[in-house]
């Protein structure tokens, strides 16, 4: 089995770096290691073919390579002292439903500052989807009321901060022919994407895709519901009302 385990000394300019993408600094609290393993404890039966051994011989259980990509940057840099995942249960409520039901937040880490981190990782069209939003924001309403870090990152790293500030730096033109086929459309799927990236040959396709996640994220009357069972599927629509768990 392979090993991720802590660095034993910090670095602290990337530390530091990875603390800038996470919510809820100004309120964050310091813990120690005992109240860690209390609150990160959990009856969680974790998913997922990958597993390490971190700290003091733990077994994280992770889904893929994104996931473990992320991992491999925590002990690196020392940022992380202590891992878990998949085992706390966050209450949430699903925009399509009525009842809360649990949610397992991918990591949650004991920082080299002894504060508590709780880290969701996702794809990049993911980012965008109604479901994964709903548990962002409830994650981080969890974590805003118990002194907690929060983070929501894509698959190569970029953090939900990233995401909502993108549209305003990227290349108006390809944002405007975004919302002449979301306009005439009345929504935005796969197929429209793939239009837009052969529009703009000279761009990385994961580049526009980002572009994309960021702008559906970002419209409070855009809904992309019906493909939170893949997190590549894109099926985005125009909806009459503000979504109420879109609270960016």
């Amino acid at each position: 089995m392979k090993k991720y385990l802590p660095a034993s000394t910090v670095n602290l300019q990337k530390a530091r770096l990875l603390s800038l993408s996470l919510w809820g600094r100004e309120a964050a609290k310091t813990f120690t290691p005992e109240e860690f393993e209390a609150i990160a404890g959990g009856q969680g039966k974790p998913t997922g073919s990958l597993v390490y051994e971190v700290d003091h011989g733990f077994h994280l259980v992770l889904n893929d390579l994104a996931e473990t990509a992320f991992l491999a940057q925590i002990t690196s840099t020392g940022f992380a002292l202590r891992i878990r995942g998949q085992t706390k249960a966050i209450p949430y409520i699903k925009p399509w439903a009525h009842n809360p039901a649990p949610y397992y937040p991918d990591f949650i880490l004991y920082t080299y500052e002894h504060q508590i981190a709780f880290v969701e990782i996702k794809s990049i069209l993911g980012m965008c989807q109604d479901e994964n939003i709903a548990k962002f924001s409830y994650l981080y309403s969890y974590c805003q009321k118990n002194g907690f870090l929060c983070g929501f990152f894509d698959s190569e790293g970029y953090s939900v901060s990233d995401y909502l500030s993108l549209p305003e730096q990227e290349d108006p033109a390809i944002v405007a022919s975004f919302y002449r086929s979301y306009e005439t459309l009345g929504g935005f799927n796969n197929a429209a994407l793939e239009a837009l990236c052969a529009e703009f040959k000279k761009r990385k396709p994961h580049e526009i895709k980002r572009l994309v996640s960021a702008l559906v994220l970002l419209d409070p009357e855009c809904s992309d519901r019906y493909c939170h069972d893949s997190p590549y599927l894109l099926n985005a629509v125009k909806v009459p009302e503000p979504l109420p768990f879109k609270r960016f």
